[in-house]
C-alpha cells in the first residue's frame, strides 16, 4: 500500500544544537530564517524516506509501521553517504539525548545526526537508517514468536518506544475488569505478568477452570484478555509481548456478578491507595460500560464520578463503547466523564489492514459493521487505538490460549493504557492530565483536520507521546498544560509550505489485499472470542461480541435476540 507522506518545508528561527541529556534545553527564539528545514512524515505503513542534502535540517517522522511483522521497516536511506561522514549522533534516551524541536504540535526529542557537510538530521519513529557501510537498527525485537502478528503494537510505533522506556516501577497499572482466569491448580495464564497484584484476594476469574471442575457460564476470558496487551510476560520466549514490561499490575474484578465482586468506585480507591504507599502514579483501564446516549453522566457511575473528581492525578482509560453502529451520536458511560474531566480518556477502536472477517480495510478507520458492532462517537471521545488483535485468553475445555482478534472498544481500550503507561514511565514528574494532553496532542490525526467526533484527536503515537514527555522533562516545564489543549512552548510559522520531490515519497511496501489472517500460536479448540462490554448496569445481562467466521449459527442467534 503506498503511503502519501505529507512533505512540508519550514523556514523558522530555530538555531539547532546538539544535546546535552544532562542539561535542560529549550529553543533559540533568535529571529533567524537563515536555515531551510524540511520535515517529512509517513504514514500508518512502512516508509522509505531517502535523505538528499538540499536542505540545512531534515526531520522525518515514521509514524508507527503496521508492516514491521512482515519484516518492512520505516527507512532512512543514507546509503550514499558512510558512517565515516557522520560527525555528530545522539539517540533519545530516557534521560534526554538527541534534539529538541517543536514541528508544531509541541517539543518533541528526536533522534540527532551531523553531516560532515555540516547538514543535520533529526528523526523519530524510525525501524532503521542505512549508510553505505553499516546500518543500525533502532527497534527493540522481543524474542516472543507471537510479537510479528501483533500489528497494532508496530501500529502504535511500541516496537520504537521500547528504546527509551519498557516500564518502569514509578506506575501502576491497574485493571478493572472479570478477573483472570484460573485453571485447577489456581494458576494464571502462562503469559499473564507475574507481578500482578492482588490487593483484595478477588483478583481471580472463577468461572474459567479446566474441562470437568466448573460450570462456564462465558466463552472466554475477557479480564485475560485485557491485561495481556497491557503486560503479558514479554521477550520471554513464548507467547506474545505486553506493552508495558516494568510495572506493577493491580487486577480487580468489578464485573460478571461474582459474590466478592468490588463497585469500580471501591475498586478504584483500593488502587489509590496502594500507589500512594509505594510512591507511584496510577492508570486505570475500564474495558466497560453502559450506554448513556447524548448523557453527560449516568446513575450507575455517580460513585465512580465522585472517585474521579476527588484523584485528578489517576488517570481513567475507558472504552468508548461498541454500540457505534446504531448510528447514535453519544459515547457510554463512565467514558462520557471524559467531556468533563482532564484525567478521564476516553477511546474507540480502529482498524488495521483487515477486520475479523478476512475483509481488507483502511489502517485507522473508526470500526463499525452494520447489524454486528461499532465503536461508539461523539463529545468527549478522546482517542483511537487498535482492536480485533491478538491477546492471551481462556477457553472451556482447551483452557488457557490466544484469541487471534480480541474485539471491541475493550480491545482497543487496554492499547492506549499500556501506551500511557510508558509514557508516564519516561516522566514521572507528569500529572494525569499532562498524560491525556501529551496523547491528544501526538495522535495522528483521523478524519476530518484537528479533532473530531468520529476519532477524537486521533490514532495514539507511543513513540511521539514519548519523545515529548522526553522533550518536557530535560526543559523543566512540565507544568504548563490547562483545561484545553496548550499551545507549544516555542511558536513557529510556517512561512513556506511547499510539496518536496517524489523521490522523498514512501515506498509501497504491501497490499492489504495479500496480507495472511493470524495464526494463532497455541490450539484454541472451538472458542468463540468475546469482547463483553457491559455487566455494571443494573438489569443489563452480558454483552457478547461473537466471531461469526467461528460460529455464524451462533451469531445469527444473538442478533435475532
Amino acid at each position: 500500500m503506498l503511503n502519501n507522506t505529507e512533505n512540508t518545508t519550514l523556514a523558522t528561527e530555530v538555531n539547532l544544537t546538539e544535546l546535552d541529556p544532562n542539561a535542560a534545553y529549550g529553543l533559540d527564539a533568535t529571529q533567524n530564517n537563515s536555515e531551510s528545514i524540511a520535515y517529512f512524515t509517513g504514514g500508518f505503513g512502512a516508509d522509505y524516506f531517502t535523505f538528499d542534502g538540499s536542505y540545512d535540517v531534515t526531520i522525518y517522522s515514521g509514524n508507527g509501521n503496521i508492516d514491521y511483522g512482515f519484516g518492512y521497516q520505516d527507512t532512512l536511506d543514507l546509503s550514499h553517504i558512510s558512517v565515516e561522514q557522520v560527525v555528530g549522533f545522539s539517540l533519545v534516551n530516557i534521560n534526554g539525548g538527541g534534539e529538541i524541536f517543536n514541528v508544531g504540535n509541541g517539543d518533541r526529542a528526536f533522534d540527532y545526526l551531523e553531516l560532515a557537510d555540516g547538514s543535520e538530521i533529526l528523526f523519530e519513529g524510525l525501524d532503521q537508517v542505512v549508510f553505505s557501510n553499516q546500518t543500525i537498527d533502532l527497534t527493540v525485537d522481543p524474542n516472543d514468536p507471537g510479537f510479528s502478528q501483533q500489528w497494532g503494537l508496530h501500529m502504535m510505533g511500541v516496537h520504537n518506544v521500547w528504546g527509551i522506556t519498557a516500564g518502569s516501577n514509578s506506575v501502576l497499572i491497574g485493571v478493572q475488569d472479570t478477573g483472570l482466569a484460573i485453571d485447577n491448580f489456581g494458576n494464571y495464564h502462562q503469559d499473564i505478568k507475574t507481578n500482578t497484584l492482588t490487593l483484595t484476594g478477588n483478583t481471580k476469574d472463577d468461572f474459567y477452570r479446566e474441562a470437568g471442575a466448573n460450570s462456564y457460564s462465558k466463552t472466554s476470558s475477557h479480564g485475560t484478555a485485557v491485561q495481556g496487551i497491557i503486560a503479558a510476560n514479554s521477550n520471554n520466549g513464548s507467547g506474545i509481548a505486553g506493552i508495558n514490561w516494568g510495572s506493577d499490575v493491580a487486577n480487580l474484578d468489578v464485573l460478571d456478578g461474582n459474590l466478592e465482586d468490588l463497585t469500580s468506585a471501591q475498586a478504584t480507591q483500593l488502587m489509590i491507595d496502594q500507589a500512594a504507599s509505594q510512591g507511584q502514579n496510577l492508570v486505570i483501564n475500564m474495558s466497560f460500560g453502559v450506554e448513556s446516549f447524548g448523557a453527560t453522566n449516568h446513575p450507575n457511575h455517580a460513585e465512580l464520578e465522585q472517585v474521579v473528581a476527588a484523584n485528578p492525578n489517576t488517570l481513567f482509560v475507558i472504552a468508548a463503547g461498541n454500540s457505534g453502529n446504531l448510528g447514535q451520536e453519544g459515547i457510554a458511560s463512565p467514558a462520557i466523564l471524559a467531556q468533563a474531566y482532564d484525567n478521564v480518556i476516553a477511546v474507540g477502536a480502529s482498524w488495521g489492514y483487515q477486520n475479523e472477517f478476512g475483509s481488507a480495510t483502511e489502517p485507522g478507520t473508526r470500526i463499525e459493521y452494520d447489524g454486528y458492532w461499532g465503536s461508539q462517537y461523539g463529545a468527549g471521545l478522546t482517542l483511537m487505538g487498535p482492536s480485533e488483535v491478538i491477546t492471551t485468553d481462556a477457553f472451556p475445555d482447551s483452557g488457557f490460549g490466544y484469541s487471534p482478534a480480541f474485539n471491541g472498544t475493550s480491545a482497543a481500550t487496554p492499547n492506549v493504557t499500556g501506551v500511557a503507561s510508558l509514557v508516564w514511565s519516561a516522566n514521572s514528574n507528569l500529572t494525569a492530565a499532562d498524560i491525556k494532553q501529551i496523547l491528544s496532542e501526538t495522535a495522528t490525526d483521523l478524519g476530518q483536520a484537528g479533532y473530531d467526533i468520529f476519532h477524537g484527536h486521533g490514532f495514539v503515537n507511543a513513540d511521539a507521546a514519548v519523545r515529548r514527555a522526553i522533550a518536557l522533562k530535560v526543559t523543566n516545564s512540565n507544568n504548563f498544560f490547562g483545561n484545553s489543549l496548550a499551545a507549544p512552548l516555542v511558536n513557529f510559522s510556517f512561512e513556506e509550505v511547499v510539496t518536496l520531490p517524489e523521490t522523498n515519497s514512501s515506498q509501497s511496501v504491501v497490499s492489504s489485499s495479500t496480507e495472511p489472517n493470524l495464526e494463532v500460536i497455541n490450539h484454541f479448540g472451538n472458542e468463540i472470542t468475546t469482547s463483553l462490554f457491559d455487566y455494571e448496569a443494573a438489569g443489563m445481562g452480558e454483552v457478547i461480541e461473537l466471531n461469526p467466521a467461528l460460529h455464524p449459527e451462533l451469531v445469527a442467534d444473538v442478533l435475532a435476540a
